[in-house]
């Protein structure tokens, strides 16, 4: 099988099976920068275990994935299969397509969805999911959420087809929905760089619609920007996404963005700055799949993207109360102090910056209690108090 890995309109390699090696990927004489900070070298052959962290890390995660497998008729463990019949409109600039040359975007195109219609795949996701939208369309994205990508326009709803861009995600995360948008919008009051989203109603059913950062219009035309995120960087496969499985802490993180960053020192100020947020609302679920970088069109500038997947978890009693990312040398959220950031960079800067995030966090907490409706304000109102304690540790 070969895949061709295609970048606006030029293929830029191929990920193929062989005989003696697996699945092997090489970058072929269009491209002119590397697609991933793991894979640098545009004249080398990619094992099977080099080149996997970064398209396994393309694909949904745990049920979906299982569940999209099943709809395709391949099996889960088949990454190559799945980017096959998926790899259309993944998150960032890539397309995917199987085959000689790029002819299957001859279907390229849209068509319109009700909000109905999206209401009836919002509630029957447990038996199909939300990024399964038909023949037309091989849509996936990474992640353990529902997501429908869609192109939402004066205020409609359509699905893309064949290679076309989505510029929004639909995602139906069940009592997240309200949580996220809230912690969101609190990070965003923080002067925090967030994915932009709102709540929207579909029958009844809320769910989040997110605006895709990585998307741009260019001459009136929507593009892809390319992005990858941590673990795909590291090659670290998504599994081992968490730093106790393997996945990348605060310090390998922070090395990641000085290495490689284009604004090395404002990416680092805001990482650590973000870091203390996730801290102060109790976001348990900050691993290395939820910090990714945001190419430019011509691949040679890279930057941190703006944060998502932000939760208060440790108001559920279902989640770990221990961060995903070790601060200094603890995850306990009840544990954790300014001490243990201060292990993590310069003393100064994290004073500096817990400073500044103590003052804008209250600040901003007022100010969301203000604008939100009722029915979200008690929600707001627990993550506030379930703060306080840390806010005062962070202090110390």
């Amino acid at each position: 099988m070969i895949l061709n890995i295609i970048y606006r309109d030029a293929i830029i390699g191929t990920l193929r099976t062989t005989d003696d090696r697996g699945i092997v990927f090489s970058y072929n004489e269009n491209a002119t920068r590397p697609i991933s900070i793991s894979m640098n070298d545009l004249d080398r052959t990619y094992t099977e275990k080099q080149c996997m962290p970064f398209f396994d890390g393309l694909l949904p995660e745990g049920t979906i994935r299982r569940q999209i497998a099943d709809l395709a008729h391949v099996p889960p463990t088949s990454t190559i299969r799945l980017l096959a019949s998926y790899g259309q409109d993944i998150a960032g600039a890539l397309t995917i397509v199987e085959g000689e040359g790029t002819d299957s975007t001859r279907t390229n195109g849209y068509e319109e969805i009700s909000v109905d219609a999206i209401h009836q795949r919002i509630k029957a996701r447990v038996r199909v999911p939300l990024i399964y939208a038909g023949h037309k369309t091989k849509l996936s994205l990474a992640g353990a959420e529902s997501k429908i990508p869609i192109l939402y326009k004066d205020d409609r709803f359509y699905l893309p087809t064949g290679s076309s861009p989505s510029n929004y995600i639909i995602k139906a995360c069940d009592e997240f929905v309200q949580n996220e948008y809230l912690c969101t919008t609190l990070a965003s009051l923080c002067s925090l760089p967030v994915s932009e989203m709102t709540i929207h109603q579909f029958g009844d059913v809320p769910a989040l619609l997110i605006k895709r950062y990585d998307r741009q219009l260019e001459d009136g035309a929507l593009v892809r920007l390319h992005q990858e995120d941590f673990c795909q960087a590291l090659g670290i496969m998504p599994e081992n996404k968490y730093e106790e499985s393997g996945g990348p802490g605060l310090t390998q993180s922070l090395k990641l963005i000085q290495s490689y960053s284009t604004t090395p020192e404002n990416d680092s100020r805001q990482f650590l700055m973000m870091s203390m947020f996730n801290f102060l609302i109790g976001n348990g679920d900050a691993h290395g799949k939820n910090y990714s970088f945001l190419y430019d069109a011509h691949l040679g500038e890279r930057r941190l993207a703006p944060f998502y997947d932000i939760v208060c978890s440790s108001i559920d009693e279902r989640f770990d109360t221990r961060m995903a990312m070790k601060i200094g040398n603890e995850r306990r959220l009840s544990r954790i102090t300014r001490h243990n950031f201060e292990a993590v960079a310069p003393k100064n800067l994290m004073n500096v910056l817990s400073e500044e995030l103590l003052v804008r966090f209250p600040a901003a907490m007022e100010e969301l209690k203000a604008q939100v409706s009722p029915e979200l304000l008690p929600l707001l109102l627990q993550i506030e108090k379930d703060s306080k304690s840390r806010q005062e540790a962070l202090r110390s």
